[in-house]
């Protein structure tokens, strides 16, 4: 597997368990009672965990793409073409 590949895959599997992450907060935050004192703290669970989603997505958007090879036909030609 090359590193763009692994670097895809771990990505996907980070934001997967984030997706987990929030459904759960979320269904937590719902069954809780406004009196809890519980429920600010699964506020900022909640919070924090699609903070890292939207960096994760930021991220996945930088990314550069990686170089496509130049036969060196074509890189002698244009090298070439350059010098005259």
């Amino acid at each position: 597997m090359d590193t763009r590949s692994a670097s895809s895959s771990l990505m996907h599997e980070f934001k997967n368990q984030l997706g987990i992450v929030l459904g759960f907060t979320h269904l937590l935050v719902a069954a809780t009672g406004d009196d809890d004192p519980r429920k600010a703290d699964l506020r900022e669970v909640y919070k924090a965990a699609h903070a890292a989603l939207a960096l994760l997505e930021r991220l996945d958007q930088q990314r550069i793409p990686e170089a496509l090879p130049i036969a060196p036909a074509v890189l002698a030609a244009r090298c070439q073409t350059k010098a005259d």
